[in-house]
């Protein structure tokens, strides 16, 4: 043990004292020639004709960071850059300057001439001097370098004299460790142990740390990886081995693709996969799709899976099926479309006038001139086109402005409108600051002097007209009626309140629906915002379930547009509305929409129907009971169907065909008092989640 502590302390000072002599060897070296570089002096030859400035070897200055050759010619110093490296010169030989200048660019003759001039003249003491002072300046920046260099070395040796004596004393002080450690009684091993010299805690350290990451799985940064192939191998994966991607939700197809051996590549937006299923067609990059990869959606499908697209495709189905799309579609109108606006306020007002007589039917006290314009309007529609040609008045409007001024004496006007809406925002403002009462009050007694004097001025007008009335009128009225109901397959649903509902073009879940009965409310919320609105018929007479509006949704799935392959759901379910249905409550949203995501706002203790949805043998049922036979299976489900077929032949040119995709839509249906199935919307990516236990 000792003998070997003292060997490694003989070969230290050993290392350092022969280091020591040799630095101060190669230093006095140094020295004797930077004393022998000084020493010198320039040496100068002059000729008769010329001086020329000549060196053994033409060298550069070196300047800061940049390199100058000098020339001198005549009295005159001139410097020029030059690239190559080396210490300061002087010219001695006229053989060495001369190869050196022929190397260099030839001058103009101008200058040459002017050169040979200042040749002939003496060089004087005074360039001689400069040049002097300027070599010395430079051999003593590099003498103050060469000594700078030595310092650092000397600095360094230093640093290793010390690591290696504190290595020293440390295995020192762990070997005297060790040897107080050894039991008193020692016992020959069966294997002979080497004994290994401990470290110092930082080296420990850093060891562990070391195999610690040398042992955990790196994780593979697999972002930037465009080939399927190589994302598996960084996966260590199997060739075979099938790639999915699923976005916003849908856990049945996760849990329905992992039981069948695919992996899910948990980077939303790569290109790395076999099949991908999301919920907007644009998380997909078409102009990149591979042709084996899977997606579940086509492009352009926003001409079947909007309101605006379906609203305008539906009309051109006539090119392609003899249907009339007043059978199963409910009229609808854009309304960012002028020629639609304008055809939907013809239509409001010739509705206006079918709900005149339909209520004078009902309820015979309505004003007589009032029941003529309405019934003079009905019969024009009822007109063939031979005779509407005929009719010099053909062109004009269906109904006159002054005709619609008697008519429509019962509509809001624009100036009630806006009383309407200051009221609205005067009431809510009130409400912040705990005056809801007192509000109530004032808008009562504002509102019922108007209504009060419409009601006297009706009545009157009522007093008179009964009289008047005549059973000729009746049965006119009656026949008209008849006739309506004969040529407009919408009869049914047009209603007696003339309501229409307002839908954005492009949202879903009932976002910003609204549900009027007047012209001017409907004007002012379709064109006084920055979205585009369709305006529909509102179905009426919808056929309500414990007194509950309800419509059927069918999902669909279509895999191909050329051939057309369709897959329709065997089951399909109901949804309801939270509260009873009434019609004279437009502004209740609960009690006309059936949506999910706004029935289920709705807070209520006691439901008959549980989380307002029936699947549909419930349905079936219930059918079954109430008309004595299979009404879903004989007439709704057929029609359904065929409503399908004819949305999506509309739409055929207009999509891209593509034989990896496919498209799931959610079809809702209403179902009127004769069970007829009216097509309202088609949704894309229908909901899939467990929101209610129907669902489960």
């Amino acid at each position: 043990m000792k003998t070997n502590d003292s060997i490694q302390i003989d070969l230290g000072d050993y290392c350092s004292k022969a280091a020591i002599e040799s630095d101060k060897s190669s230093s006095i070296t140094n020295l004797k020639e930077l004393q022998g570089n000084i020493d010198k002096k320039p040496e100068f030859k002059r000729k008769t004709h010329s001086r020329e400035l000549q060196s053994e070897k033409p060298k550069s200055i070196r300047t800061g960071d940049t390199f100058k050759m000098t020339k001198f010619e005549g009295r005159k110093l001139t410097t020029k850059a030059n690239t190559t490296t080396g210490n300061a010169f002087y010219s001695k030989n006229k053989t060495s300057q001369e190869n050196h200048i022929d190397k260099l660019p030839e001058l103009p003759k101008k200058t040459q001439q002017r050169n040979s001039s200042a040749e002939k003249r003496k060089m004087p003491k005074e360039v001689a001097e400069r040049l002097r002072l300027q070599q010395e300046k430079v051999l003593k920046q590099i003498s103050e370098k060469k000594q700078a260099k030595k310092r650092r070395e000397e600095e360094i040796k230093e640093k290793k004299a010390r690591m290696i004596n504190k290595l020293t004393e440390e295995a020192k002080a762990n070997l005297e460790k060790a040897a107080k450690l050894e039991p008193k009684e020692k016992v020959e091993p069966k294997v002979q142990q080497k004994v290994v010299p401990l470290l110092p805690q930082e080296a420990q350290k850093n060891y562990e740390n070391f195999i610690a990451r040398n042992l955990v799985q790196r994780k593979c940064d697999l972002r930037g990886i465009t080939d399927i192939a190589i994302w598996k191998k960084k996966q260590n994966l199997d060739e075979s081995t099938k790639v999915f991607i699923v976005m916003d939700g849908y856990p049945d197809i996760r849990k329905a693709l992992k039981k069948r051996g695919w992996v899910a590549n948990k980077q939303k937006h790569s290109v790395c996969f076999d099949f991908k299923w999301t919920l907007k067609p644009a998380h997909i990059d078409y102009q990149n799709l591979l042709d084996n990869q899977i997606v579940n959606h086509f492009e352009h499908n926003s001409q079947i899976t909007t309101k605006s697209g379906l609203c305008r495709n539906l009309h051109n189905l006539v090119w392609y099926s003899n249907v009339d799309i007043d059978t199963f579609y409910p009229r609808a109108y854009n309304a960012t479309e002028p020629i639609d606006l304008e055809d939907f306020k013809e239509d409001f007002k010739a509705i206006k006038a079918e709900c005149v007589l339909k209520e004078y039917t009902k309820n015979p006290k309505v004003g007589e001139e009032k029941l003529l314009i309405a019934l003079d309007i009905c019969e024009r529609r009822m007109r063939d086109i031979d005779e509407a040609l005929d009719d010099p008045n053909v062109g004009t409007k269906l109904v006159s402005d002054k005709e619609w001024e008697i008519l429509g004496n019962d509509e809001m006007t624009q100036e009630a409108l806006a009383k309407k809406k200051h009221e609205a925002w005067f009431k809510k403002l009130m409400k912040k600051f705990n005056g809801s009462k007192n509000v109530k009050r004032t808008l009562k007694r504002k509102g019922t002097s108007n209504v009060e004097e419409e009601k006297k001025n009706v009545s009157q007008n009522e007093e008179e007209n009964d009289s008047a009335c005549k059973e000729s009128l009746k049965e006119r009225i009656e026949a008209v009626l008849k006739k309506l109901k004969e040529k407009y397959p919408q009869f049914e649903i047009n209603g007696s309140k003339n309501i229409w509902i307002v839908k954005p073009a492009g949202m879903s879940r009932g976002r910003g629906i609204k549900i009027f009965n007047n012209l001017a409310e409907i004007l002012d919320y379709a064109q006084c915002r920055e979205q585009k609105f369709i305006i529909q018929k509102y179905i009426e007479n919808p056929m309500t379930i414990l007194n509950r509006k309800y419509d059927i949704r069918q999902w669909v799935l279509v895999t191909g547009w050329n051939t057309m392959s369709i897959w329709f759901y065997n089951e399909c379910y109901v949804r309801f509305g939270a509260i009873e249905y009434d019609i004279n409550k437009l502004s209740n949203r609960y009690s006309h929409l059936t949506n999910n995501c706004v029935t289920k706002h709705m807070n209520y203790e006691e439901n008959e129907i549980e989380g307002n949805m029936w699947d549909m043998e419930e349905y079936v049922e219930h059918l079954k009971e109430r008309y004595g036979e299979d009404m879903f299976e004989k007439k709704i489900q057929p029609m359904m169907k065929k409503i399908v077929i004819w949305s999506l032949e509309c739409v055929q040119e207009n999509m891209i065909n593509r034989r990896r995709s496919c498209e799931l839509l959610g079809y809702d249906f209403m179902i009127d008092e004769q069970c007829n199935p009216w097509l309202i919307e088609v949704n894309l990516s229908p909901a899939m989640d467990y929101s209610t236990v129907l669902l489960y």
